[in-house]
């Protein structure tokens, strides 16, 4: 992998990382974390406990994720993130 391209994903993955730290925490408010082109999160593992962390847990610390991508099929979102029998998601709408 060339090194600009590592060295983004470093930076995807440094981001939802902080905003675990800063978000997944009972301070009385609540967080969102949003981010674009999610294919970089979903596909590492540090991506991929980041976004299970908020979608499990988000709730009862006051914090959501708003995830997007240009392109969204059922290969990109990887079936071991969210176990669907115990995450009811809110909503998720497929453009043609």
């Amino acid at each position: 992998m060339e090194t600009s391209k590592l060295l983004g994903l470093t930076i995807y993955e440094l981001v939802a990382t902080t905003a675990r730290a800063a978000f997944l925490q009972d301070n009385g408010r609540f967080g969102l974390f949003k981010t674009d082109e999610a294919y970089h999160l979903t596909h590492t593992s540090v991506g991929r406990n980041v976004i299970s962390e908020f979608v499990r847990d988000g709730r009862k610390h006051g914090a959501a994720i708003g995830i997007a991508a240009t392109i969204f099929v059922c290969a990109f979102w990887p079936s071991d993130l969210v176990d669907l029998a115990d995450v009811e998601p809110a909503g998720i709408t497929v453009l043609p």
